[in-house]
């Protein structure tokens, strides 16, 4: 049986996309130099954790499945 690495990403946000996206993907970054084979990022990690609430502000947030988040991600795999 093959043995497969995890790299499980938590890490804080704050409330700029562009600085949470270039964050993941410098962690990402560090995890697949350790090793990580899977690499696995906590929900909405491009923002403050905010369904606590309800606030239509935070749609502008969305993303198409191929939106520009998900392709510089796939990039990185």
């Amino acid at each position: 049986m093959a043995t497969v690495s995890v790299g499980l990403i938590q890490m804080s946000c704050s409330d700029s996309p562009e600085v949470n996206q270039a964050k993941a993907v410098e962690r990402i970054r560090e995890a697949a130099t350790r090793g990580a084979q899977i690499i696995c990022l906590q929900e909405l990690y491009k923002s403050v954790y905010f369904c606590q609430f309800y606030d239509e502000a935070y749609f502008d947030l969305a993303e198409s499945v191929n939106g520009e988040s998900s392709r510089e991600l796939a990039s990185l795999a």
